[in-house]
């Protein structure tokens, strides 16, 4: 039905920034070398396909004015090296009445920021860890309404940006370091969770009516050597020669008891309405030793990179990652278009 349709690819591309920078993050630099993948996926579906590099704020809003397609396939991640513009991006397409794949502006930037998350997902009474969140450095007169060992993270990054060995902390001395640290390097407030020492897991959800529960994926810890702890790091998602990325190893599906997994399949799918997701997300929670799952943050937008969870998820559900890439564009247009002509 769809085919013949334009759709344009727009990605976040730093290396085109002038003056140009030195940009070590493989979160932001490995997104180019995807794109051509997703290009030659969308063309074998049968769509005439374009892509649209941003890397200037005002050169992009120009572009999207004179822009021209059924669709776009938002991977714009930020614009000039900033996260939060992740949102203004999908904002401007919605002002311009411009199709998109994935998240509205309002779930992208309530997802971004874990602790507004976090409130909306207990008032809806999903399990989540207890948290504060500390806008200045931690001075030990706070009272501290948490148990240890505690995780610092800050509060509005993705990727896993910011989390290493050193943020599981077990004392005030540990807690108070990590904190400044978040402050001073990241320049946001820093998010204090309950550790929840258990099993980690990633729910791939694809679908609006009805969304669909992918196979569950669970990283097992097991190979990790005891000084470090059992966290998905920077390092595990991004750095090939580290401990962390080379014992880190995704189980798909996971194993889990029936019961569990109809109860974290129930969570997940909540959290997907709750925040508003559309097309794909997925949620990551922690299960504690007593079989408890705690969700730890809901992804709209997630990786779709070939060696990413989601699409692990998706080929143990039965699509190739071109398939995958292609099914999405055609739930945004069903969405979208379901109720109007198209003009071809």
């Amino acid at each position: 039905m769809y085919k013949g349709l334009e759709i344009t690819v727009i990605y976040n591309d730093p290396t085109m920034i002038e003056p140009a920078i030195n940009i070590n993050d493989a979160s932001i630099t490995e997104v180019k070398g995807e794109i051509e993948f997703i290009v030659n996926s969308l063309e074998s579906g049968g769509f005439n396909v374009k892509v649209l590099p941003v890397f200037n704020a005002r050169k992009f809003i120009n572009d999207l004015l004179n822009l021209k397609t059924d669709l776009i396939y938002n991977f714009c991640e930020m614009v000039e090296l900033d996260s939060q513009e992740e949102v203004f991006a999908a904002g401007l397409y919605e002002l311009l009445k411009i199709p998109y794949t994935g998240a509205p502006p309002m779930t992208l930037g309530l997802c971004l920021d874990k602790s507004k998350t976090k409130i909306i997902l207990s008032h809806h009474k999903i399990p989540t860890a207890k948290f504060e969140l500390f806008t200045e450095s931690f001075n030990g007169y706070k009272k501290l309404e948490l148990n240890f060992p505690l995780i610092v993270k800050p509060v509005r990054e993705d990727a896993s940006a910011g989390i290493n060995e050193k943020s599981v902390v077990y004392d005030i001395k540990e807690l108070s370091e990590r904190v400044e640290h978040i402050l001073k390097q990241f320049k946001q407030p820093a998010l204090v969770e309950e550790f929840i020492d258990g099993r980690e897991i990633n729910v791939a959800i694809l679908g609006n009516n009805p969304p669909v529960v992918l196979p569950i994926s669970e990283i097992d810890f097991s190979q990790l050597p005891p000084n470090l702890p059992k966290i998905v790091s920077y390092e595990a998602k991004w750095i090939p020669d580290t401990e962390y990325y080379k014992k880190t190893i995704p189980v798909c599906p996971a194993p889990l008891e029936p019961e569990l997994e109809a109860k974290v399949k129930e969570i997940a799918l909540s959290c997907y309405k709750i925040m508003g997701c559309r097309d794909y997300a997925r949620v990551d929670m922690r299960i504690d030793k007593d079989g408890n799952p705690y969700v730890l943050e809901v992804n709209p937008n997630p990786d779709l990179s070939r060696n990413a969870g989601f699409m692990r998820s998706a080929s143990v559900y039965g699509l190739t990652p071109a398939e995958t890439i292609i099914k999405i564009a055609e739930l945004a247009l069903e969405r979208t278009y379901a109720d109007k002509k198209i003009n071809k």
